[in-house]
């Protein structure tokens, strides 16, 4: 679903309990003198949020539900987003939800569901489990007013997989010597290098093998630069990772690149050489229109073995300027997929675009 979908979504659901009718508005105290399982639950959120925890508030929530902007279909999917998305999770995740228990009025609709409301935030219960069609308190939405991203925080859960680290060690040794030998054992039976049908592995090492070491050089380089960054969890095709991180949290939106790096500089001109307007960190760039940008946005630079080149863009601070495209990202960059096969980690896809 794209962001524009979601937000429509949910748009519809807050209309919604915005105009449905109050049978009553009443403080969390005078819930609790009347309604003392609404109180319990009520108390179980706001011991998840003073402990922080997520493992004593997924039991909470319905069956599907919304958080903000993203509707989860399960508290699985929930989950890798938190994995993925850690910054979007943090202090002030709790501390909106604590707030909204603690202070936020509650009304219960005519259909029987409950609602919290204070400014720029809702929470919305349902009283029937949807799986079972018995009585019981669930948290199905929990909406914060939209805020402007400008922020895309690097994550890599591959650090915490020693299996999958090893598997990550051997692709760098092999990126860096430029030896097919070395993917060989890492590389699935099958793997997708365009949106046809897969290679087997072994053409794939064959491949790289039979050209000369320098008209390979685009290949190692989608290797190296899918790599050289975090992996986030993925559900492509089943679930499994993707390298780097920046594909499953930009996802496909054309005009957006994030900056996969700390103090990046973003130059006046568009020369490596050219003063630097700002220094970025991990900030989402709207790309300059193309059609407007100066033919050297495509002009190739070096770093080391690597080509690169200047890209025109827009920071969140309102600066335009240029920065290289070693560390602005794009959702439709080679990356690298992996997934276990008979429990061993394998390259399954090596693939740019959409």
């Amino acid at each position: 679903m794209s962001i524009s979908s979601k937000l429509a979504a949910v748009a519809v659901i807050w209309l919604a309990c915005l105009s449905a009718p109050h049978a009553q508005r009443r403080s969390r105290a005078d819930m609790a003198a009347t309604n003392p399982e609404l109180a319990a639950f009520s108390a179980q959120i706001l011991n998840a949020a003073e402990h922080r925890d997520f493992a004593m508030l997924m039991p909470l929530f319905a069956r599907s539900f919304y958080i903000d902007q993203e509707r989860y279909p399960s508290t699985d999917e929930l989950q890798t987003r938190i994995q993925n998305w850690p910054e979007d999770f943090g202090p002030s995740f709790w501390r909106d939800l604590r707030d909204i228990v603690q202070a936020g009025v509650f009304d219960q609709t005519a259909g029987g569901a409950y609602v919290w409301r204070r400014p720029g935030a809702m929470l919305g219960l349902d009283t029937v489990d949807i799986r079972t069609l018995r009585p019981a308190l669930q948290i199905a939405e929990f909406v914060r007013d939209a805020k402007p991203r400008t922020k895309i925080m690097p994550v890599d859960l591959a650090a915490s997989d020693p299996d999958l680290v090893r598997v990550r060690d051997q692709l760098v040794r092999a990126t860096d010597r430029r030896d097919p030998d070395l993917l060989a054992s890492i590389i699935a039976p099958k793997i997708q290098v365009t949106f046809d049908e897969p290679i087997t592995g072994t053409d794939f090492v064959a491949r790289l093998k039979a050209c000369a070491l320098n008209t390979c050089d685009e290949v190692w380089q989608d290797l190296h630069d899918a790599i050289r960054f975090g992996m986030a969890k993925t559900n492509w095709d089943g679930p499994g990772m993707v390298a780097p991180y920046t594909f499953e949290k930009i996802g496909d939106d054309p005009d957006s690149l994030a900056i996969a790096g700390s103090r990046v500089a973003l130059h006046g001109a568009p020369a490596l050489d050219a003063p630097v307007l700002e220094w970025l960190s991990y900030d989402l760039v709207k790309v300059v229109d193309p059609t407007t940008a100066d033919a050297t946005d495509w002009q190739e630079i070096r770093a080391g073995r690597y080509g690169y080149y200047l890209r025109h863009v827009r920071t969140p601070s309102g600066h335009t300027g240029w920065v290289s495209s070693e560390f602005a990202r794009s959702g439709f960059d080679v990356r690298a997929w992996f997934k276990k096969i008979d429990g061993v980690w394998k390259l399954v896809a090596l693939i740019g675009g959409d």
